[in-house]
């Protein structure tokens, strides 16, 4: 994996990757929409005008290896004043679904709705956002609504993170940059999670 979290970015656009769908009936009658387990974020980024060098050298070059061996990017969340975070930990084991029992949060932490939040089970990250407000316990406990569902089983103990959330994944389609003549220009590309 390509460590690209020192990345400096200048946008991000976040993107749902549905893996569910609605049926129609050919008759009429109610639309049913069915929820299926997968369904994951995509990231298109950009960067600022980096210096040709040493800046986007570098960048381009790891960009092009993260298309091959996937990369860690940070999930930028301007003016969100957070934290600070305590050490979040998954509280129990979970099998699916729409909460996230957590402990080892600050005591009486406001988590906002909207919020992303990066989940580390076996060595891999899972991105979700918060559904709703909430607030910690006074115990630094907390059980957060999420959006997607869960999409792999959780144990008591993988680690949350809230403060600085990251999306892990595969660089998507053809990676290409401009080699400028002048002195600067600007990266962009897609970071789609795996699974």
């Amino acid at each position: 994996m390509i460590d690209l979290t020192e990345i400096r970015l200048a946008n991000a656009t976040p993107a749902v990757l549905d893996f569910g769908g609605t049926l129609t009936p050919a008759l009429g009658g109610p639309r049913q929409r069915i929820n299926r387990l997968g369904t994951r974020w995509a990231f298109e980024m950009e960067t600022p005008l980096l210096d040709a060098e040493p800046d986007l050298r570098i960048w381009a070059s790891r960009l092009a290896r993260a298309k091959l061996e996937t990369g860690l990017v940070w999930i930028p969340e301007p003016d969100l004043v957070f934290g600070p975070e305590g050490a979040p930990r998954v509280a129990q084991a979970v099998a699916g679904g729409t909460s996230l029992p957590l402990s080892g949060l600050s005591a009486r932490l406001a988590i906002p709705e909207g919020k992303w939040l990066s989940i580390i089970h076996d060595g891999r990250r899972c991105v979700y956002q918060v559904a709703r407000d909430t607030a910690a316990t006074a115990g630094g406990t907390a059980t957060l609504p999420i959006f997607p569902m869960l999409r792999t089983m959780l144990v008591p103990g993988d680690v949350v993170e809230l403060a600085v959330p990251k999306v892990q994944g595969e660089i998507e389609g053809d990676f290409s940059w401009d080699v400028p003549v002048g002195r600067f220009a600007s990266l962009s590309f897609t970071i789609a999670e795996e699974e």
